[in-house]
């Protein structure tokens, strides 16, 4: 910075200044990430609800082959999606605070 002050004496703070600015600006887009991560997860958890209840209005029709395509088979991925981050003890906010 001692270059930067010999060439203008407010080079310095403007270049602090900038960088102050666009970290702010790093956690807030990092904060609208998360929020938008948490609305995919209602959607995902409103998906599986769904399917399982097509696919109990399909077993109660007797078509139990269908109520399982529809029912069983998606639900195993949408849950791995769902849960995918759950057991690693680590908040996204954690992450943001640490920068």
């Amino acid at each position: 910075m001692i270059g930067y002050q010999q060439a203008d004496a407010n080079l310095p703070n403007r270049i602090m200044t900038v960088y102050e600015n666009e970290q702010k600006h790093t956690i807030e887009m990092d904060k609208i990430a998360i929020r938008d991560r948490r609305y995919q997860q209602w959607l995902s958890w409103l998906f599986l609800f769904s399917l399982l209840i097509f696919s109990f209005i399909l077993a109660l029709k007797g078509k139990t082959i269908a109520a399982f395509v529809v029912g069983g088979i998606p639900t195993v991925p949408v849950l791995v999606l769902i849960f995918k981050n759950l057991f690693t003890g680590k908040s996204e906010l954690d992450n943001i605070s640490a920068r």
